[in-house]
């Protein structure tokens, strides 16, 4: 769900819910369900900003990532957790 925040001549604010999956661990079925959002930009004014705009993934074995208007991959965050132990509570520096 994408949910308009303001509009101005050069900004539009926007909320977009986190997509979301959850699972059994010892099953792998899936319990919910929300996996992705898809918000287009294009034939608009506007762009994504890379000092206002947070990308991040949340959990293990996640990725949060964006593409540009003709669907090319720009950046994106990845998430694994191999043990317990590798479970790190802090911020993903990646690329972009």
């Amino acid at each position: 769900m994408v949910e308009l925040i303001s509009v101005s001549e050069t900004e539009v604010r926007v909320r977009i819910l986190p997509s979301t999956v959850c699972y059994q661990y010892k099953t792998g079925e899936i319990t919910l369900g929300n996996s992705l959002y898809y918000m287009s930009m294009a034939r608009t004014p506007f762009t994504v900003s890379s000092t206002k705009n947070k990308l991040f993934g949340l959990g293990c074995y996640s990725t949060a990532f964006l593409l540009d208007s003709n669907g090319n991959y720009t950046t994106s965050c990845t998430t694994k957790c191999e043990t317990r132990e590798n479970i790190v509570d802090g911020i993903c520096y990646g690329e972009g």
